[in-house]
């Protein structure tokens, strides 16, 4: 288990929110404080954790590939979505970004709901509301990912891309292919390009080709130059 010295200062102020979420919120609501200081062993506090056998010390999945290499994002949360885990069990899950005074990303506060008993009380419902008479029902859109995995980390890498062009001084439409690579070794080096999808989104922001993305990646990886 950290020590309070091992955990940043800002964070230990959320300990006491995650006991009282929980405890608001009840056993159907896991309540993880991440500190993104250390990926592999981000977890330094979690409340009813028998919903996933996670403990302290132990890592940030899939969403530790998309803050490895982020410090500055302009979005305060991750709105809340479904989620289905390896199990099939479907989750409401939702995280709040934690950031300290120059605005680098340096936590998260995550809270997964389990919604097994709502399903089955809705189906309960129907049961009595309905009696025999055949209604459709319309699933919402689950996202099937493994557990940890976040599909709203879409929109933190779309708002990522977007600032950084929108940074540079020339448009899209008028730069030179040597300015668009550039952009792209900036992102490159953000580590937008480790999520799936995002050479498409980057090839439309910068109106060009996923070919012409392709080339830029390859070039910047064998020269090893960055961007200042």
């Amino acid at each position: 288990m950290k020590t309070d010295e091992a955990i940043h200062a800002k964070l230990l102020a959320y300990i006491p929110l995650v006991k009282f979420l929980a405890q608001y919120l009840g056993r159907n609501s896991e309540i993880v404080l991440h500190d993104l200081r250390n990926i592999e062993h981000s977890i330094v506090a979690i409340e009813n954790s028998h919903l996933s056998g996670r403990s302290v010390g132990d890592p940030l999945k899939n969403l530790g590939r998309f803050f490895r290499e982020q410090q500055k994002v302009s979005a305060d949360f991750i709105k809340p979505r479904l989620t289905v885990n390896e199990k099939g069990q479907k989750r409401k899950t939702a995280t709040y970004i934690i950031k300290d005074e120059d605005g680098d990303v340096i936590g998260l506060l995550c809270i997964n709901t389990d919604l097994t008993r709502f399903e089955e009380l809705r189906e309960s419902l129907d049961d009595y509301i309905l009696g025999s008479v055949p209604m459709q029902k319309e699933e919402p859109k689950l996202v099937s990912l493994p557990e940890g995995e976040d599909d709203s980390i879409k929109d933190l890498t779309h708002t990522i891309i977007k600032e950084t062009i929108q940074n540079s001084p020339v448009a899209p439409s008028r730069m030179t292919p040597d300015e668009k690579m550039m952009i792209v070794d900036k992102l490159n080096t953000r580590g937008v390009f480790l999520l799936r999808g995002a050479i498409g989104e980057v090839a439309r922001l910068l109106e060009t080709s996923e070919n012409s993305i392709y080339r830029y990646l390859g070039k910047v990886s064998t020269s090893g130059a960055r961007s200042s």
